[in-house]
């Protein structure tokens, strides 16, 4: 019977919650998230323990291969080995045939001594077994003895020196070592004789035998006193022996080395040696830096040397120009002389004299202390206009004794006969005339001079012209270059005709009076003697102004002669 189903009510109100059913599996791992930024650095933590050493590295590569040392002495021979079973014949064949392998470089460079026996190296292995020969051939003597080692030579002697030449060869092949032998023999030196002593006059013969190989060569040195070497190569003699070499050294003048001398011979060679021979020659006493003259300054100091060789060693003394010993003289241990503020009672000769019981030297020296140089002319003024002659004289003091010579300002002392200059210094001029007296007149100076120092002084030789005007000019005496003039100027001079151009220096037109009281040698209303020199003109610049209460001018142009007024 079927039912009806009837119609749906309305939802009902939402229940209470169920009880929490139990946990689910565990899902799937889910994908990383991002990385998180990176941290701030913590702070650095203790020193951990040392590790464990490291394994160590691989082995280097060999070294270069070191000079070959001379072979050691033969070893003694080692026991007896097994016996190892023989190869069948065929096997043996096959497993030893072999070329020669040399057992040593292809040169060999052995050094032996003179007398020392030595083994030249030469084993190879092979087979069959290699055939050895040596070129040149071993002499024929017990010396010699070729083995599987190699030659032995017993007592090597010098003509035992060359290459060899050792071959090994078998039928697959060949080998060649080329030894060298080189021998040497000590060196020995012996001179005679050991040591001597003779006059410095005499003569002496050294002789200096060596041996040894290769040949040494002789070389002569002489020691010489003051400890240089020289090679002394003039009579030297060298005679040659097979087993020895002598040289001998002939001195016919034994002052020729000096007062004490060592020749000793040099022996060069692979090593070198000397011999010695000390020879001692007695010899008078030599000044070899005797003492220098000086000019020296009061109130320094001087040194004078004497240094002296010979043998004995020669004592010094002194001699002294006043007698004694000065107070400031004091001879040194080296034997030099020291003057200390030297003034002129250390003036003079002084004696360095050497002696020992051969003999005695000496040697003189001047010392020469210097004073100032001073000159003193005269007259200081002297006419020509009225004496034949004019005698100058130049008085002279000074240490060393000063030379003196005559000039001329604004010219030259002609070569004339008239104009002598005697040998103490002095200056004549002679033969004066009217004709001559401007020429002769002049500025003549005397110049003292000792290479120290100089001095100078002047005298005046004028041409005198008498009284002179108010409107007289310079051209009164003459335009002569070089000449002087001298004249009396009236008083009363503060006007005169012309211009007066210059100061001091004057033009030759300028009124001469005026211009003498301008310069101040005269007076205006005294006037006076006026002495005046004629000069060259060229170049001078002649200025003006007030002077004395006089005025005058400044020149312009060019002077051929102007006039210098004299302060005498």
């Amino acid at each position: 019977m079927q039912v009806d189903k009837g119609l749906s009510g309305s939802k009902g109100e939402k229940g209470e919650p169920g009880v929490p059913g139990s946990s689910g599996p565990k899902g799937d791992l889910g994908d990383p998230g991002l990385k998180g930024d990176t941290g701030a650095v913590g702070l650095q933590g203790p020193k951990g323990d040392k590790g464990d050493t490291g394994l160590p590295g691989q082995k280097g590569e060999p070294g270069a291969m070191g000079m070959s040392g001379p072979p050691g002495p033969k070893g003694e021979r080692g026991a007896d080995g097994d016996v190892t079973p023989p190869l069948a014949e065929s096997a043996l064949c096959c497993a030893r045939l072999a070329a020669p392998i040399p057992a040593t470089s292809d040169v060999v460079t052995i050094m032996a001594t003179r007398g020392s026996n030595v083994r030249l190296p030469c084993k190879s292995t092979g087979y069959p077994t290699p055939t050895v020969t040596w070129s040149p051939a071993p002499a024929t003597s017990p010396r010699f003895a070729v083995s599987a080692e190699g030659m032995e030579i017993s007592d090597v002697q010098i003509q035992d020196e060359k290459y060899y030449q050792c071959d090994v060869s078998n039928i697959f092949g060949k080998t060649t070592t080329n030894v060298h032998l080189v021998v040497t023999d000590p060196l020995q030196v012996q001179i005679s004789p050991q040591s001597s002593i003779i006059d410095d006059n005499g003569s002496i013969g050294f002789a200096c035998t060596v041996s040894g190989y290769p040949v040494p060569n002789i070389t002569w040195i002489h020691v010489r006193p003051d400890g240089q070497n020289e090679t002394v190569t003039s009579d030297v003699q060298t005679a040659v022996t097979p087993s020895t070499r002598t040289s001998t050294l002939t001195l016919t003048d034994a002052r020729s080395l000096g007062c004490r001398n060592l020749p000793l011979p040099s022996v060069q060679r692979v090593r070198d040696k000397r011999g010695q021979s000390e020879l001692t020659v007695l010899s008078s006493p030599v000044i070899i830096h005797p003492p220098q003259a000086q000019v020296v300054p009061t109130g320094q100091s001087v040194i004078l040397r004497c240094d002296v060789i010979g043998t004995p060693a020669p004592s010094v003394t002194w001699s002294f120009p006043q007698g004694g010993q000065p107070f400031n003289a004091k001879i040194q241990d080296d034997n030099s002389l020291v003057l200390t503020a030297v003034d002129v009672f250390n003036n003079g000769t002084y004696v360095c004299k050497a002696s020992n019981e051969i003999g005695t030297a000496s040697e003189s020296v001047d010392l020469i202390i210097s004073t100032p140089v001073t000159a003193d002319a005269t007259p200081n003024n002297a006419s020509v206009s009225s004496q034949p002659y004019l005698a100058m004289t130049c008085a002279v003091t000074g240490q060393p004794r000063p030379t003196v010579t005559w000039t001329k300002e604004e010219g030259s002392i002609p070569s004339d006969p008239r104009y002598i200059t005697l040998p103490n210094g002095d200056f004549v001029i002679s033969g004066i005339s009217s004709a001559t007296a401007i020429a002769d007149s002049g500025v003549y100076v005397c110049h003292a001079q000792n290479g120290v120092g100089q001095a100078s002084d002047k005298v005046i030789a004028y041409v005198d012209v008498g009284p002179l005007t108010c409107n007289s000019t310079f051209e009164v005496c003459t335009t002569y270059i070089g000449a002087v003039c001298r004249g009396l100027c009236p008083g009363g001079c503060n006007v005169a005709t012309g211009e007066l151009v210059g100061l001091q220096m004057y033009t030759m037109l300028s009124p001469l009076c005026l211009a003498a009281a301008h310069a101040g040698v005269t007076g205006v209303d005294a006037g006076g003697e006026v002495t005046w020199q004629v000069r060259n003109g060229t170049g001078q610049v002649l200025g003006g102004g007030i002077s004395n209460g006089i005025s005058s001018l400044t020149g312009s142009g060019q002077y051929n002669v102007v006039a210098d007024i004299l302060r005498t």
